[in-house]
């Protein structure tokens, strides 16, 4: 409804935006770490039910910012939240904001207390961070809705209430007492509870023991390749058809599968030549034996496969567990590792074959994301190429705030020289445990898949130990 020459009433403004909701709302464990939401609603509730002043609201909040970067979820929690307190829920959109609260003033009336939750977006940024053009548009946009927010009558309450990733980007215009003062951050869910919610929304009946096994493993699963909840849908329903056609439950190794192909269904690739496989089964046993070794025997994947895909031959998906087991702590020595598995498929054929019959594109994908994050690491974590000495730990503890043309000259030359370091680390790792890397070789050539047991059945039949105990002597 686009602003006409007339003062609309608030009454003709508001829109049930709640097609997308549940017709009922989800109990409060379905929406995550959210007690203190829950204490709001108690003490909004204890104001309904006497005679407040509107201290008291005042005092308790009336209008409201959830700290969190999932509208969805915002919409579902305060969905909940009017229903507890015996409010009416409406949800305007950015659009419906930007167009119909940008005109003349708005008195905000309604027939029945109401939450309003207003849609993030560009009406609550500071002024001076947009167009001059649209400076006056969007001041005129911020006064209407403080004026809005400041007429709440506790005869009839409306709570107005948004979201937003981080409480700095909403405009200090609104960062005052009287508006939106009080703010609570959506802690997100546990790895466990991440997947007790996916475990549930699969259906427990097509749930297999290794999806049900360590919810740890899985929900890092989840958090590291789903964080998307409109592809978890898609995977969702992807597994469902899958368990309903074989007639079988779901594996954790089919989620895995999805994570590293996408949910695309197709037919089988055209057969390989027997030489390109084992090409392909040198680059991708050459990821596998390096993740096994670097990690003493922790990160064995979950998986290494030479099936093609529409973009791939081979791949090799890390471990879970190892993932789970390292929580938020990513240390220098952790990305080292991950280097060194990324570099290991392009040293194995350099092993095998020779550097000069290396296939040129076969490691484009490995050493872009190697780059990339060198490039990262180098600019902006404080971290040197040194870092195993004590002296070299210091050498590079300024961060780049502006990338100029010196600073970036000097982080390319760091990042080469590191990854020529730790394409020499492995090579020397995998020359040293040759025997286990061409067990693997031989094994996912005959296969085309190996998993974790596989992995782990051939690291224990060849007794390896991790043989690079000093790195000082390779250069």
């Amino acid at each position: 409804m686009n602003q006409d020459h007339s003062n609309p009433t608030w009454n003709e403004l508001v829109k049930s935006e709640s097609s997308e909701l549940p017709l009922e709302p989800l109990p409060w464990s379905k929406l995550g770490r959210v007690q203190v939401i829950k204490n709001w609603v108690s003490e909004v509730i204890d104001l309904t039910q006497t005679k407040a002043s509107l201290n008291d609201w005042n005092l308790v909040g009336h209008a409201i910012v959830l700290i969190h970067n999932d509208v969805d979820d915002c919409r579902k929690i305060l969905q909940r939240a009017a229903a507890d307190i015996g409010f009416d829920f409406t949800y305007f959109d950015e659009h419906f904001i930007q167009e119909n609260f940008s005109g003349e003033s708005i008195s905000a009336q309604c027939d029945k207390a109401t939450l309003v939750y207003l849609e993030p977006g560009n009406w609550m940024k500071n002024v001076e961070e947009i167009e001059s053009q649209d400076s006056e548009t969007l001041r005129t946009l911020q006064d209407n809705i403080s004026h809005m927010v400041r007429q709440f009558s506790p005869e009839l309450p409306i709570i107005f209430c948004t979201s937003i990733e981080k409480y700095e980007d909403l405009s200090t215009k609104f960062r005052k007492q009287g508006l939106f003062d009080r703010r609570f951050l959506v802690i997100k869910p546990s790895l466990e509870e991440t997947a007790i919610n996916f475990l549930e929304g699969l259906g427990p009946d097509i749930c297999g023991d290794s999806l049900k096994g360590d919810l740890g493993k899985l929900g890092k699963l989840i958090d590291l390749e789903f964080d998307d909840k409109r592809r978890l849908g898609l995977v969702t329903i992807r597994l469902q058809r899958l368990a309903r056609r074989e007639k079988r439950k779901v594996e954790f190794l089919d989620l895995v599968e999805i994570a590293m192909r996408g949910s695309v269904e197709s037919d089988v690739y055209p057969e390989k030549t027997p030489e390109v496989l084992r090409y392909v089964a040198v680059h991708e046993a050459g990821h596998a034996t390096v993740a096994i070794l670097d990690s003493r025997g922790e990160n064995v994947p979950e998986y290494a496969t030479i099936i093609e895909g529409e973009d791939f031959n081979g791949l090799v998906a890390d471990s879970f567990a190892y993932h789970y087991s390292k929580a938020d702590k990513k240390t220098y020595a952790d990305f080292r590792h991950q280097i060194r598995v990324t570099l290991g498929g392009r040293v194995a054929e350099h092993l095998v074959y020779g550097a000069e019959n290396v296939r040129l594109g076969s490691a484009k994908a490995d050493l872009t994301k190697a780059t990339d994050l060198c490039s990262q690491v180098f600019g902006n974590r404080g971290i040197s190429i040194n870092m195993e000495t004590t002296q070299g730990a210091s050498e590079n503890l300024a961060i780049d705030a502006e990338l100029t043309d010196a600073n970036l000259t000097r982080i390319e030359n760091m990042t080469r020289d590191f990854l020529a370091r730790q394409y020499a680390i492995v090579f020397e790792l995998l020359s040293r445990n040759k025997e286990f890397f061409e067990a693997i070789v031989e094994n996912l050539s005959k296969q085309r898949l190996l998993n974790q047991k596989d992995l782990k059945t051939i690291y224990e039949a060849c007794n390896v130990g991790y043989s690079l105990k000093t790195e000082e002597h390779i250069k």
